[in-house]
């Protein structure tokens, strides 16, 4: 279909949700390059740690997942982009998320895990001999997905083992917290003295690479990307 040229003026986010809705994709693109340029996010800084330590996230770059090229309904509207905060709220909220990992054989492994917050950085507690923690020893590269009634979160990261005192005794503190499961810290090892024998558990940290957060009404999407060193 035909339409008379977008100009870039107050009617300009009008006439592209006209353009969108009608499903008229090339004349939408012609509308987006002619129309206000869109904002610059500043980049994300990432703190170095000493080893052992649990990192710390900083706001990471917030980006439209969907392109004017997509099929509609996604949006582009940048006003729809949702903040890390938001994301970290999901996060912290959930009573369970489910861990991704990969086996030796290179295929998916999934489990539901407990998570916290430590610093902004995802941990979980998990035994050391069970198939995710045997697979985190061979390959870092995970995946964390949750959703609540806003948002459906999937965090890609790398795990990373937790082995210094004073942050093994942090994560506890998280757990205990935030789901009264308390772990004893002896010699650099949590163990669970509620059960029989105090089982010994690992504690590891998800450091995020890239997370998506997908909204409730199925039309919006935010990308967030963090810088690595």
């Amino acid at each position: 279909m035909n339409h008379p040229p977008i100009a870039p003026t107050k009617d300009w986010q009008a006439a592209l949700d006209t353009l969108r809705v009608a499903g008229d994709l090339e004349e939408l693109a012609r509308g987006l390059a002619a129309g206000p340029a869109l904002p610059v996010v500043a980049p994300a800084r990432r703190v170095r740690h000493a080893p052992g330590s649990v990192s710390t996230v900083d706001t990471p770059i917030a980006e439209l997942l969907f392109q004017p090229e997509d099929a509609t309904p996604f949006s582009t509207d940048v006003a729809t982009l949702k903040p890390w905060s938001q994301a970290l709220a999901c996060l912290q909220s959930a009573t369970r998320c489910w861990l991704s990992t990969v086996r030796p054989d290179g295929h998916p492994h999934a489990a539901p895990v407990l998570l916290v917050l430590v610093d902004g950085v995802p941990c979980i507690a998990s035994r050391p001999n069970t198939r995710k923690s045997r697979n985190l020893a061979r390959n870092p590269h995970s995946v964390i997905m949750v959703g609540n009634e806003d948002l459906d979160l999937v965090v890609k990261g790398e795990a990373h083992q937790v082995s210094d005192d004073t942050m093994l005794r942090r994560v506890a503190a998280a757990f205990e917290k935030k789901y009264r499961w308390s772990f004893d810290i002896r010699g650099g090892r949590a163990y669970d003295g509620s059960l029989p024998g105090s089982p010994q558990y690992a504690f590891y940290q998800i450091c995020p690479v890239r997370a998506f957060g997908y909204g409730a009404d199925g039309m919006t999407a935010t990308r967030w990307r963090f810088n690595r060193r």
